[in-house]
């Protein structure tokens, strides 16, 4: 067969195609690098607020000042210093209503002229016996009423005036639920059933409330419901244990809460599903955030290198660069998440390995290209004391990237108190504090922990999907447009079981983030700085609504520029919204943000 030359003429074209291509590679690069500041913090001067502790909105608890204020009310008979309580009194803080509470219905009466969104009862508190009267009386006022929590199985069954009040039309000893069913437009996220048939290897299924058997009776509403297990058979669905649902009376409504489903945070998200269920429509501040935060990475320090050699094959930057990063870097992606990075200089400080200052220059460059942040990280291997960590660390960062400006920083909760004593100029910009899911124990979110510095508490790990977790999640969701999720990598740099590597430890992440999030996509993702300013504008603000015609006019004080809402409805679709924008969550719920302090919104 002829052979056939390549000319002189083709030689060169494909020179000239490679050389552009290796020139266009390179060029590229060197733009990227040299407009990639990384050694400055970008969400420094866009987060920039004035907002501190003192612009907070006030939750007003004496009877009169709440009679007076134009701020919509609850009434709470019980204790708002036990789990009950504390869940109420959040839940009133962050949508901006006051509180007036009693240890005894008997001391409250209803005012004719401004009465309560609902009186919600904790059953510990009643003599169903003999103040049935009062809980009646209340309902026929037109007030809305909610049992947070019902009496013992024994005292409902034998008091038909309860019973009836309730809505309970038969009812059978406890049952260990085998998992729970919530219907849809309640939550936000949708209809959901943790149930065993979702986790056939049994490895999510941890909802099982152990509760009464109630079944309702015609003309009630059930949100939730337990499921049965196999034991039970041809149980049908109406018959199925009811766990929170409505019963109409002539001028409002009774919700009963059949468990403990309020003792927690999940509890503000219920609380917020009931009430929107008693009326039209309903709107409320929220935050509109979803945050990642990924603790103890980047690792700058190969102070364990011969452990990550003998479990990855790699050293520490091999391991690090070449592993670890693209497998975030691709859930970064796939979520569509603006991750925050609580970067570990080093863990060990005792043996004289310094942190690589090569490695600090590659990961800020990638963070800083997706979009990403940096914060600071109390965690340390053999360091007692913070401060003397921190002035190790500052001699690092100042050194090589002194112009970045840290904004926030990872802390265990018994590490806050220390805090104010620090004097450490890498902690000047720091306004956020931040805790680790492993430590979150269930009744706040955010909070101001002095006059200036914000604590936002992790509520969710990255590593464990389980069926609670889930149902948390959405609880938030519903309450406060928000999640925050919380992922820490330490054992990975130490690594002393193969079941516990990082091929499995990030498989196992990516597919329980995946889960966690399901209910939550439309929200705006950020860092832990734009969720500060968020949060800070969400709890600095208060606001009235009206409807005016066909349309809804939102009245906003407060000293922040910008405010959000969550809109329910269960028939109005918003059209257009005057002094802001909006966004469809899903059938029925809109986020709003409102860029004026008066807003409109028209409906189709």
């Amino acid at each position: 067969m002829e052979s056939k030359m390549i000319t002189k003429r083709i030689f060169l074209t494909i020179s000239v195609i490679m050389f552009l291509v290796l020139f266009l590679f390179q060029f590229t690069g060197i733009v990227r690098r040299k407009y990639n500041d990384y050694e400055s913090n970008s969400y420094k001067e866009a987060t920039a607020t004035s907002l501190t502790k003192s612009d907070e909105f006030q939750v007003l608890t004496n009877e009169t000042d709440v009679i007076l204020s134009t701020n919509k009310y609850i009434v709470y008979i019980g204790d708002i210093s036990d789990r009950y309580g504390n869940t109420v009194y959040q839940w009133c803080r962050l949508s901006k209503k006051n509180l007036m509470v009693y240890s005894d219905i008997t001391q409250y009466h209803v005012s004719g002229w401004n009465k309560p969104e609902m009186v919600i009862v904790d059953s510990n508190y009643m003599d169903y016996d003999t103040q049935m009267d009062y809980l009646e009386e209340i309902s026929d006022m037109g007030v809305n009423v909610t049992l947070c929590t019902l009496p013992e199985y024994d005292i409902t069954r034998k008091n038909k005036r309860l019973m009836e009040y309730c809505g309970i039309s038969n009812w059978a000893r406890k049952i260990t639920a085998s998992g729970i069913r919530v219907f849809e437009d309640f939550l936000l996220g949708g209809e959901i059933w943790f149930t065993p048939e979702n986790d056939l290897e049994g490895v999510y299924n941890n909802l099982n409330p152990v509760v009464p058997w109630y079944t309702t009776t015609t003309g009630t509403k059930t949100y939730m419901a337990a499921e049965l297990s196999d034991e039970y058979e041809n149980i049908d669905n109406e018959d199925q244990p009811s766990l929170i649902w409505r019963k109409r009376c002539k001028d409002s409504y009774v919700f009963c809460i059949n468990g403990d489903f309020i003792s927690d945070i999940s509890g503000i998200g219920i609380l917020s599903a009931i009430l929107y269920e008693s009326k039209d429509y309903d709107i409320y501040p929220v935050v509109d955030a979803q945050t990642f935060v990924v603790a103890n990475f980047p690792y700058f320090s190969s102070e364990n290198d011969n452990a990550i050699q003998k479990f990855y094959g790699k050293n520490t930057s091999g391991f690090t660069e070449n592993v670890v990063w693209p497998d975030l870097s691709n859930l970064s992606t796939k979520l569509q998440a603006k991750m925050t990075f609580m970067a570990a200089p080093q863990l060990n400080y005792s043996d004289r390995k310094l942190p690589s200052v090569n490695e600090l220059d590659y990961f800020f460059r990638l963070i800083r290209e997706q979009k990403g942040e940096v914060g600071l990280t109390s965690s340390k291997a053999t360091v007692d004391i913070l401060a003397d960590k921190l002035e190790a660390d500052k001699g690092f960062y100042r050194n090589y990237v002194g112009g970045y400006d840290f904004l926030s920083i990872r802390l265990k909760k018994d590490e806050l108190q220390g805090m104010k004593d620090i004097n450490n100029d890498i902690l000047k910009d720091v306004k956020t504090y931040v805790t680790g899911s492993d430590e979150y124990v269930g009744s706040n979110l955010f909070s101001y922990y002095d006059d200036d510095k914000l604590l936002v508490e992790s509520p969710v790990s990255a590593e464990k999907y389980n069926f609670s977790e889930d149902f948390k999640l959405r609880c938030i969701n519903t309450s406060l447009a928000y999640t925050n999720i919380d992922m820490d990598v330490w054992d990975i740099y130490f690594p002393t079981d193969e079941e516990k590597l990082w091929n499995k430890y990030i498989k196992n992440v990516s597919s329980s983030v995946e889960n966690l999030l399901k209910g939550s996509k439309k929200l705006t993702q950020c860092t832990v700085s734009e969720l500060d300013k968020r949060v800070r504008e969400m709890l600095s603000l208060n606001y009235s609504y009206r409807m005016d015609n066909s349309s809804l006019v939102v009245d906003i004080e407060g000293k922040q520029e910008i405010s959000r809402f969550l809109y329910r409805s269960h028939k109005d679709e918003i059209e257009s919204v005057v002094g802001g924008t909006f966004t469809k969550v899903e059938d029925g719920a809109y986020i709003i943000t409102a860029t004026e302090k008066r807003i409109e919104i028209n409906f189709k």
